[in-house]
């Protein structure tokens, strides 16, 4: 999750948004060391042309619609899904949020209905740790993290209260 939140922010750092984070974008080496590739539909964010594309089950709202102001958010949303399947299982998320079609998928991204919070669907996760990714997939980009360093300042600090260690890692 670190090594994913460090990769971003080195992508953010010099102005672009990924706009496709997904775990076919992730890649780990023997060394446990994550690579984000595919920079595709990278585009920088101050770019006010907004093209819709990613991968349709980590896009946030505002990439699915038209003429939305889009920001780095985007990627910390699809980062948000990400640690919610691996925490769900795939299989548990696809049984929460099983929809066949794409267009109900958008329908339900797009409607005010939030994701249930980890905690609340009994997961191994601390209340802490659940809070942190209900913010990053909050639907609603003004109230959703806009700047990897304020997750990685969130989490640090949510470490620190559990006694985990915050150096080192």
């Amino acid at each position: 999750f670190r090594q994913v939140l460090a990769a971003l922010k080195a992508v953010h750092d010099v102005g672009l948004i990924h706009r496709d984070v997904n775990p076919r974008n992730i890649l780990v080496t023997r060394e446990g060391v994550v690579k984000l590739i595919d920079f595709g539909l990278s585009g920088p964010v101050k770019d006010v042309d907004h093209r819709m594309g990613g991968t349709l089950a980590y896009m946030a709202p505002e990439a699915m619609r038209k003429n939305s102001r889009l920001g780095f958010g985007l990627d910390l949303f699809a980062a948000g899904v990400m640690s919610y399947q691996a925490v769900l299982s795939l299989q548990g998320f696809k049984k929460l949020y099983g929809v066949k079609r794409p267009k109900d998928w958008i329908r339900w991204v797009l409607s005010s209905e939030p994701f249930k919070p980890l905690k609340e669907l009994g997961a191994p996760v601390s209340e802490g740790f659940s809070d942190l990714i209900s913010r990053m997939l909050e639907k609603d980009p003004k109230v959703r993290y806009q700047k990897v360093a304020q997750v990685q300042k969130d989490l640090d600090r949510h470490l620190e209260e559990i006694g985990y260690p915050t150096t080192g890692l």
